[in-house]
């Protein structure tokens, strides 16, 4: 009997004839490198904290079904091999196999116990439009080894013996002694924290109190102080700082700040465009909202250091403040409107302050989704896509997402294209959006309402049949993600300037996550030295797709990032530099016939394990096909998927599998 994993998991799992157990088990002693994998397989199984692979995952080994073709026995011979690599390299996918060849074992293995009403009730479901087959009627199914086996009778009754299955497959008891003590111990913390609690409800009422003082002391004195307002004002704004990464990066900032004033725009005061450094806080602060979610990294521009730093949760958010979130994670902020902000992902926006008004919200790049915490909430002037807007959530479960990006066709140069914000805006539940505070009252349609505009178009609307999947968070407890979220804000202090702690954590933390996450975040902060490393790194495999889309929106935003990031490739790479960074850009139909199809797929044999990488994500979103490719391997290990490439070359198959439009493109690409 040959020694495969398919086997082996057979030989742990009792299922195989003693003779075969015996021979399989004097083979695995003698191989060091059995007996490592059968601890490997032992421990994946029981890891607590381990993820599941990803439901859209594709390519033999990532997709649904190859786990069941492979427990079956009916995987293709030619990929066999692929897929036991996959579960070699990475214990979630390893995971996934033992745990079914598991159950698989002890449902094929032991009596099904139906008790008498849950049969009852199944021969009920559809009994009308349903033939259900016959007791006598058997199927067949294939064990490990491929023999024809007949699956166990179903046992009648309510009770089974519980020896032989697993802990975590027997029933638990509903209430034990440790539960109550647990009761107990948050009883008493909660009625012992109340007054700290009681204090922190109240936070946004005591600010509204200090903003409202802070306005009649203003009022009191602004006859005296119209002298000068009009000469300190230019001065004062000459001096501001504005950050890089959001000035280069949303220029529609300045267009929306200048559209909040009509009535001044020859006036000599820029503040609605560049805001001014905050006044003292003592005086005029107004404090906007708030970080409530911790282990979520925000960062506010310090424009007097110049650089980014990390906000405390409950620290007060102001008029002026440059914010940004970084990829990966999920902020939310409680607004002294009464909403909830949350930051899906990499955004950055601002606060401007309007004269004769309150502030403008003025969302730059990234995912919002608003929400009702408070009794009341009040309208909120937003701006966005250099678009003077309202938002109101006039019902408790009132929601409005917004999505904007700079939308740049694939092929087209960004060191000399700049591209349009896309902007696209849902709305449901009694949520509403409207350029004109007048229309917030308009009633909406039922179901989910989604707005969208390419720059200064009119906003087409129309009714989708759901939300979109990124407005609820998509971490699970204890993924990957998770994990990687939380230690990268947990180890961020504001001691030490925030790019060297990314920079310090990227080189020499032990998890792979927290490694890809931090350079994400200072490729956001224009350190793009990491991201690009990463590509010609085996340890980053997992997270290569998601590093090639963050380059590509960055180099969308501005020309200045796209040289920021080409002087970076070529840094790295010498004369390789110019041709990496061309790969970044992506191909139109046009440059794909004339000869960039042919050099995408020659890249693929390329010595640089960057270079295949880079090519290997740009067929992958062209086509949608792998054809089994993997950069990471060499090339001697690729001669297959090389040739099934040139033959869809030779088909004239790479070509776009629809005509780029802002809207098609998948929702990972937007914000990785």
């Amino acid at each position: 009997m040959r020694l495969t994993l398919r086997t082996m998991l057979a030989y742990l799992d009792d299922v195989l004839d003693p003779a075969d157990a015996q021979e399989l088990g004097a083979r695995i002693s003698e191989s060091e490198f059995a007996s490592e994998l059968v601890h490997r397989v032992r421990s994946s199984a029981r890891k607590m904290r381990l993820s599941a692979p990803e439901l859209e995952e594709q390519g033999v080994g990532a997709e649904l079904n190859s786990v069941a073709d492979y427990l079956d026995n009916v995987l293709p011979e030619e990929q066999l091999s692929d897929f036991e690599q996959v579960c070699l390299e990475s214990d979630v996918h390893l995971a996934e196999v033992t745990c079914c060849h598991q159950i698989l074992t002890l449902v094929l293995g032991e009596p099904a116990v139906v008790s008498d009403g849950v049969r009852q009730r199944v021969y009920r479901v559809d009994s009308e439009h349903r033939e259900w087959r016959k007791p006598s009627q058997q199927e067949t199914v294939s064990d490990s080894k491929g023999s024809v086996v007949q699956p166990p009778p179903v046992v009648m009754g309510t009770e089974a013996s519980q020896s032989e299955v697993p802990d975590f497959m027997k029933p638990t008891r509903s209430i034990r002694l440790w539960h109550l003590g647990v009761v107990g111990v948050v009883a008493v913390a909660m009625l012992l924290a109340f007054p700290a609690v009681r204090s922190q409800l109240g936070w946004l009422d005591d600010a509204d109190q200090e903003v409202a003082q802070q306005n009649e002391d203003a009022g009191a004195g602004s006859g005296a102080a119209a002298s000068t307002e009009s000469g300190g004002a230019a001065s004062a704004n000459d001096g501001a700082a504005v950050p890089p990464v959001v000035a280069s990066a949303a220029d529609s900032v300045v267009d929306a700040g200048s559209e909040a004033e009509p009535e001044t725009a020859n006036s000599s005061d820029t503040s609605s465009s560049v805001p001014a450094e905050p006044p003292p806080v003592a005086t005029t602060a107004q404090p906007l909202g708030k970080l409530v979610s911790p282990n979520q990294l925000l960062l506010r521009w310090n424009p007097e250091a110049q650089v980014f730093e990390p906000v405390a949760v409950n620290v007060a958010l102001n008029t002026g403040d440059h914010l940004l979130v970084p990829p990966g994670f999920r902020a939310q902020i409680a607004l002294a409107s009464g909403l909830q902000m949350t930051v899906v992902g990499h955004a950055t926006w601002q606060w401007v302050a309007t004269k004769g008004a309150g502030p403008r919200l003025v969302l730059s790049h990234g995912r919002f989704v608003f929400s009702r915490k408070g009794e009341s909430a009040e309208p909120v002037a937003v701006s966005c896509a250099g678009r003077s807007s309202w938002l109101a959530l006039p019902k408790q479960d009132s929601q409005v997402a917004v999505e904007l990006w700079r939308y740049l066709p694939p092929g087209k140069d960004p060191r000399v294209a700049v591209g349009e914000i896309a902007l696209r805006v849902y709305q449901w539940a009694g949520g509403c959006w409207a350029e004109e505070q007048s229309a917030l009252t308009v009633e909406k349609p039922s179901g989910v309402v989604c707005s969208r505009a390419l720059g200064q178009q009119a906003l087409e609307q129309m009714v989708v049949e759901t939300s979109p999947g990124w407005i609820l968070s998509a971490k699970q407890a204890g993924s990957f993600d998770e994990i990687a979220t939380v230690a990268l804000a947990e180890a961020i202090s504001s001691d030490e300037p925030l790019i060297l702690q990314l920079q310090t954590l990227q080189a020499s933390h032990r998890l792979h996550e927290v490694r890809a996450l931090t350079a994400r975040s200072l490729a956001a902060l224009g350190e793009y030295d990491a991201i690009l490393e990463s590509f010609h790194n085996k340890a980053y495999r997992a997270s290569w797709e998601k590093h090639f889309g963050l380059l590509r929106q960055l180099v969308a935003r501005h020309p200045d990032t796209a040289v920021g990031v080409q002087m970076a490739f070529e840094r790295q790479r010498g004369d390789d530099g110019e041709q990496l960074f061309r790969l970044i850009w992506g191909y139109d139909s046009d440059q794909l016939e004339a000869e960039s199809a042919g050099q995408l797929v020659q890249w693929l044999s390329d010595e640089a394990i960057d270079i295949r990488v880079l090519a290997f994500s740009n067929l992958k979103r062209l086509t949608g096909k792998t054809q089994l490719f993997f950069p990471e391997k060499p090339i001697g290990q690729q001669s297959t998927a090389i040739r099934g490439w040139a033959r869809l070359l030779e088909e004239g198959s790479i070509v776009p599998a629809q005509d780029p439009t802002p809207w098609n493109q998948r929702s990972e690409w937007l914000n990785p």
